[in-house]
C-alpha cells in the first residue's frame, strides 16, 4: 500500500492501517468508537492523489505506443507495460474502496450508537433467513444466494412511551435466467438484487395483509381476498389482499393510506406483508440504514469526520418508517 505514496497518501494509509474495521463495528460507546477511530479523526485531508491513475494512464498510452507504432520493441514490453498500468489503477482503487470502508463503518456505528442499536438479531443468518423465510413470501425470492448481509436491532417509540423492538435487513439474491439463441445455444445470466426491510415482530396494529408495490408482486400475496381503496392513485400502483374485507376496510382508512403514501413518495417502491403478530416493510431501493451523509463530503473536504462526530446521527430513512408506523398505530389502536 505505500507503493507510489507521496506525502499526503503516506499519512492517509498509515492512518487506515491502524485503525481496524471490525473493532469500529464492536465499539460500545462513541468515547471508545472515537478512540479506535482516532488515527482517522485526525486527519484533515482524505483525499487521494492522482498519481497512480496518472501513470496507469501514462503506461496505458505508452503500450498502445509499442503496439501500434514501434515495430522492434522487446517482446516483453508487450506484456509488461499494459500490466503495470492495470496494476496501477487496481491499487488506487483499493486505496480508496479501504478508505470509503472506514469512513462508513465510523459513520454507520456512531448512528447506531445514537439510536441505542446493535448488530446482528441474535440469531446466525442462515436461521434466520429461514425462520423469515417461513413467515414472509419477500425472503423466498430468487434462485441462487439468497443471503441476509446485515442485520440490526433496535426500539422504535411509538408515542405514549410506548416502544417495539425493529429489525433492519439488508437481503441479497440472485435471479437466474436462460436464453437460447437462434442457433439453440442456451446462455445463464445472473442478476445480483437487493432490496431493504424493516421488520416490527411485536406489531399488533395491523391485521394479516399484503400490499404489493410493482416490486413486490414478484413474491405471491399469502391473503387472498383482493381489496381496492377509495383512492384510485393508491389502487393504480398497490395490490392489495386481505384475510376478510373488514378488516381491510378498518384498517386502510384514507388517513392510513395517504399515511403509506407519503412514506413512499421518500422510500421509492414500499410493499408490506403483515401475519398479525408483526409486520414486515419492504423497500426495493431505500435502505433503512442508510447513512445521512455521504462519505464524498469528507472526501472532498467539505465536512471533517471528527466535526460530524460532534453531532447525534440519525437514519433518515427509519425516520420516515417510524412516522408511518406512529400513524398506522394511531388510526389502529383500538381496531383489533
Amino acid at each position: 500500500m505505500a507503493f507510489f505514496a507521496t506525502g499526503g497518501d503516506g499519512e492517509i494509509l498509515d492512518a487506515l492501517s491502524k485503525t481496524d474495521v471490525r473493532a469500529i463495528g464492536a465499539a460500545k460507546s462513541r468515547a471508545e468508537l472515537e478512540d479506535i477511530a482516532a488515527p482517522v479523526l485526525g486527519l484533515k485531508k482524505l483525499s487521494f492523489s492522482f498519481l497512480l491513475p496518472a501513470v496507469g494512464l501514462c503506461l496505458a498510452v505508452l503500450w498502445a505506443v509499442l503496439l501500434f507504432v514501434v515495430k522492434n520493441a522487446p517482446e516483453w514490453t508487450f506484456f509488461v507495460t499494459p500490466v503495470l498500468a492495470v496494476a496501477c489503477f487496481v491499487l488506487h482503487g483499493c486505496r480508496t474502496g479501504r478508505r470509503d470502508r472506514v469512513l462508513r463503518a465510523v459513520l454507520l456505528r456512531a448512528a447506531m450508537l445514537d439510536n441505542g442499536m446493535e448488530y446482528g438479531c441474535g440469531i446466525g443468518s442462515r436461521d434466520l433467513l429461514s425462520s423469515l423465510s417461513r413467515e414472509f413470501e419477500s425472503f423466498s425470492v430468487g434462485d441462487e444466494d439468497r443471503e441476509i448481509t446485515l442485520c440490526a436491532s433496535g426500539r422504535m417509540g411509538m408515542g405514549d412511551g410506548e416502544a417495539v423492538s425493529f429489525n433492519a435487513y439488508t437481503f441479497k439474491y440472485v435471479v437466474v435466467r436462460y436464453t437460447t439463441d437462434a442457433k439453440g445455444r442456451t446462455r445463464k445470466t445472473r442478476e445480483t438484487r437487493r432490496h431493504y426491510c424493516l421488520h416490527l415482530p411485536e406489531f399488533k396494529y395491523a391485521p394479516p395483509l399484503d400490499i404489493r408495490s410493482s416490486y413486490g408482486r414478484q413474491w405471491p400475496a399469502r391473503s387472498r381476498v383482493k381489496w381496492t381503496t377509495e383512492m384510485a392513485a393508491f389502487n393504480k400502483k398497490y395490490k392489495v389482499a386481505c384475510s376478510e374485507m373488514t378488516e381491510c376496510a378498518k384498517f386502510l382508512s384514507p388517513a392510513v393510506v395517504l399515511a403509506y403514501q407519503n412514506a413512499a413518495e421518500r422510500l421509492g417502491d414500499l410493499s408490506m406483508e403483515s401475519r398479525g403478530s408483526g409486520a414486515l416493510f419492504v423497500s426495493k431501493d431505500a435502505d433503512m440504514l442508510a447513512l445521512p451523509i455521504r462519505v464524498k463530503k469528507f472526501v472532498d473536504g467539505s465536512i471533517l469526520l471528527k466535526d460530524a462526530l460532534q453531532k447525534d446521527l440519525n437514519f433518515p430513512n427509519l425516520d420516515v418508517m417510524g412516522k408511518l408506523v406512529r400513524e398506522i398505530k394511531r388510526f389502529n389502536d383500538s381496531n383489533f
